[in-house]
């Protein structure tokens, strides 16, 4: 929390002014953010080791686990969900400019 709260001071002019260490959580939220596909299934970003999204666990309309996947993108506010397909519109490095990646959701047996 230190480590963090101190990297954010750093970079924002007078935060230290309004907030303290004291204002961050002890623990991290169970997940960070929900979409929905296509199919009604919902993917809930959870959060991984040291608070950083790694994974979705999906559940089916009805709310049943079907089970997790790896996020390869964890950007979500910026996305458009499918049927079978998730576009992510991110920054090429390179050029500054918006690029979109395409993600085709692959499902196991149907």
């Amino acid at each position: 929390r230190e480590i963090a709260y101190q990297g954010m001071v750093d970079r924002i002019p007078g935060l230290d002014a309004v907030a303290s260490v004291a204002d961050l959580p002890m623990v991290y939220p169970p997940w960070e953010d929900a979409r929905s596909d296509g199919r009604g299934n919902i993917w809930v970003m959870v959060a991984g080791p040291a608070g950083n999204r790694d994974h979705w666990e999906v559940f089916s309309p009805d709310g049943i686990l079907l089970g997790s996947v790896a996020a390869p993108f964890t950007e979500l506010q910026r996305t458009f969900w499918t049927t079978e397909r998730v576009h992510v519109v991110v920054e090429d490095q390179a050029t500054g400019l918006a690029e979109i990646q395409v993600y085709r959701i692959e499902r196991g047996g149907g």
